[in-house]
């Protein structure tokens, strides 16, 4: 788990982030591949996830696979209670089914939690270098522009 705000189970969460080799649950890709996946739940256990044009009560979106070893910017907007994710500053994977704001879980309390839980000892470790939290949706523009931002300030390149 990379970050997370969840209850006791994982269809109590706000939201978690998380890298993913499974390729059971949420989507289709080959086994051992990592995706970067945004959950969202909202209290009721079902969920359809990726967009297919109706509501849900719980959602998610991954990534394109990714490869292992590099350092990468993963970043996941929501607006408009669909949530879209991004590898590099560039759009990636397709976004999720629309989760109605009366379904979001906002204003619990529930914790902020950054680099794992004790319920996800089985998943691997990954490293993260910084994490930017932000009370808006971002722009694509502005993904774009973090991305070169922090190529600059984590790998020292294409520095102004």
């Amino acid at each position: 788990m990379l970050l997370s705000r969840r209850g006791s189970s994982d269809y109590e969460m706000h939201h978690s982030i998380f890298v993913d080799t499974r390729s059971s649950w949420v989507g289709s890709w080959t086994a051992g591949e990592p995706v970067a996946v945004m959950h969202m739940g909202a209290g009721t256990g079902s969920g359809r996830g990726m967009d297919d044009g109706t509501a849900s009560d719980s959602v998610w979106a991954y990534t394109d696979v990714f490869p292992v070893g590099d350092w990468l910017q993963l970043t996941f907007t929501v607006r408009a209670g669909r949530i879209c994710g991004f590898v590099n500053g560039a759009h990636s994977g397709d976004c999720s089914a629309t989760l109605q704001d009366s379904d979001r879980r906002m204003g619990t309390g529930e914790p902020l939690e950054v680099g794992g839980e004790e319920s996800y000892t089985n998943h691997p470790l990954w490293s993260m270098a910084s994490l930017a939290y932000y009370d808006r949706a971002l722009s694509e523009d502005e993904v774009a522009f973090n991305h070169g931002a922090s190529d600059c300030l984590e790998l020292g390149v294409r520095c102004p």
